[in-house]
């Protein structure tokens, strides 16, 4: 086996180690909705259909797995931490809270809540189940982040 392949085999080891920190970091998990399950499904036929078709001998397929078990901690990794927003979007995955300004909580079935950093550029919006709400906002209150509530 050749030295590029144990190179990329570590970094994406490396990589996925890292996400699975975040995930372990998490005290609460965005709920998932159905269009991000299909796209997570689709990437995931992708990685394997890709696998074999190409793959000519055991540390491809390791590789391909490998690259499944890093997209879905990839997808499942974003909530709220001690530490910040957790995020998968702006190229940037911890937003620490002294970055974030403040956030508008949209509360129907569920709730959405949209994150503002300190120019008050909209980081992300991140849907979560209403049963975190008081979770939420004792983070919130902890970290002192201002925040309005509409219905």
């Amino acid at each position: 086996m050749n030295f590029v392949y144990y190179i990329t085999v570590f970094l994406i080891i490396t990589v996925l180690i890292k996400e699975l920190l975040y995930i372990k970091d998490l005290k609460i998990k965005t709920q998932k909705n159905l269009m991000g399950v299909l796209i997570l499904l689709a990437g995931i036929l992708v990685i394997v259909i890709i696998t074999v078709i190409f793959a000519k001998n055991i540390t491809h397929y390791i590789l391909g797995c490998v690259g499944v078990v890093l997209l879905i901690a990839d997808w499942s990794k974003q909530g709220v931490s001690d530490r910040g927003l957790i995020v998968v979007a702006r190229g940037k995955e911890l937003y620490k809270w002294n970055d974030i300004k403040k956030a508008r909580i949209k509360i129907t079935d569920k709730m959405e809540i949209s994150y503002f950093n300190t120019s008050n550029s909209k980081i992300v919006t991140h849907v979560y189940s209403t049963n975190v709400h008081d979770k939420i906002l004792n983070e919130f209150n902890k970290h002192n982040l201002d925040y309005e509530i509409t219905k």
